[in-house]
């Protein structure tokens, strides 16, 4: 299993569109400096088990429907991420394996 975490003051910007390209991740960290949106992309992640979303004030938009995608997700957490906006997508049923969900 593979582990990607993005934190504090290292990376700074947006999350790349080849954040889809990391297939083989399991578990996804990103903390602190990211901003723009959550790229479609993500729903390429489908190794994924968990996403976690950490103290990004600067992250924006809506949750892209492709994070319903992500089948094997058993956690999906975001944490202090004010300025994400809209509807949890209805898609969210799809993830049957999902144990814990934090907004």
């Amino acid at each position: 299993p593979s582990s990607t975490s993005i934190t504090s003051g290292t990376t700074g910007g947006t999350i790349p569109t080849t954040i889809g390209l990391l297939t083989s991740v399991t578990s996804f960290t990103i903390s602190s400096d990211v901003s723009g949106t959550i790229p479609t992309q993500i729903g390429h992640l489908t190794q994924l088990t968990y996403l976690y979303f950490f103290a990004t004030p600067s992250l924006s938009g809506t949750l892209p429907t492709e994070i319903c995608a992500l089948t094997a997700l058993t956690r999906l957490h975001f944490v202090s991420t004010p300025l994400l906006t809209g509807p949890i997508p209805s898609e969210i049923g799809r993830l049957t394996l999902m144990k814990k969900m934090l907004f």
